[in-house]
């Protein structure tokens, strides 16, 4: 069979979001899916200070390195967690260094916390050890910055000149892995500020670059990715949640919490997504 050219894969692409509205609204009339790759999701969490990053942070590499269990409450609510919000200082990350001096000092506090690990809130004691880390030294991280306007305009000034190291600045937090770090990066607004460039080189997203346009290695699928999008005329955001939610259907924004663990039927949707685009079956 003769490939198919670059732009009659687009064009293909082009038709997935089609079918994913199919799939989508037919099972939620009252809603688009549009709310995924547009700016509703984003807008709903925007930071206005130093504390609402520090928890932004902590909330995304909650489950990094694989240490499930944490469950921190959703962004809006984060003040509802009255025993994290004390020990954590309202979630201000000078007055966090100020009375903590090391992890260590961090964890004998959250240990030491009468009512923590209760049976009702569902802690996981050894994950939150570990997770201790990745506070502490967010924490570090936002430490010399006065103002939220600080930080953004560093990640600005490096997003200009730099693009793709941005989320390295982020990967020495221990957590925040490349993966992690990217996706936090894409999904940060602040005012009129985001990044909508960015990418989560996730396990489909790999794949798909890789068998559909022969590219291979983080950087090679974000420079071809901003090819793609521009002649799609999508955001990179936009092209990335389109891959993502046809390969897992995973409609986390309709009350859907969980993340689709049927890594079977996940390959199985990522394969027919490639035999498609690649011209090798005609329908999805």
């Amino acid at each position: 069979m003769t490939e198919l050219t670059e732009e009659k894969k687009i064009e293909r692409i082009r038709k997935v979001e089609e079918k994913l509205k199919e799939i989508y609204e037919v099972h939620n009339p009252n809603e688009k899916l549009k709310k995924y790759y547009e700016d509703e999701e984003k807008t709903k969490d925007k930071i206005e200070s130093i504390e609402d990053l520090m928890y932004k942070m902590m909330y995304h590499s909650q489950n990094g390195n694989g240490k499930y269990g944490i469950k921190l409450f959703y962004y809006q609510e984060r003040f509802n967690d009255k025993y994290l919000c004390e020990i954590l200082s309202h979630y201000n990350p000078q007055n966090i260094c100020k009375q903590y001096e090391n992890v260590d000092s961090l964890w004998k506090k959250i240990e030491s916390t009468k009512d923590f690990f209760t049976k009702e809130n569902r802690r996981n004691k050894d994950n939150w050890k570990e997770y201790t880390k990745t506070v502490f030294y967010i924490a570090k991280f936002l430490e010399k910055f006065e103002k939220v306007d600080d930080v953004i305009n560093l990640f600005k000034t490096i997003y200009e000149k730099i693009p793709y190291c941005l989320p390295k600045c982020i990967q020495i937090i221990p957590g925040f892995g490349t993966a992690f770090s990217a996706d936090f990066i894409k999904e940060l607004k602040y005012r009129d500020t985001e990044f909508n460039d960015f990418i989560k080189p996730d396990v489909h997203l790999k794949e798909f670059m890789s068998k559909v346009f022969k590219v291979k290695g983080e950087l090679p699928i974000y420079y071809k990715c901003l090819e793609i999008v521009k002649k799609l005329d999508w955001t990179v955001y936009k092209f990335d949640k389109i891959i993502y939610l046809y390969c897992t259907h995973n409609f986390y924004a309709n009350g859907d919490k969980k993340p689709n663990k049927n890594t079977g039927q996940n390959e199985q949707r990522r394969k027919n997504l490639i035999d498609y685009v690649n011209g090798e079956i005609d329908e999805l």
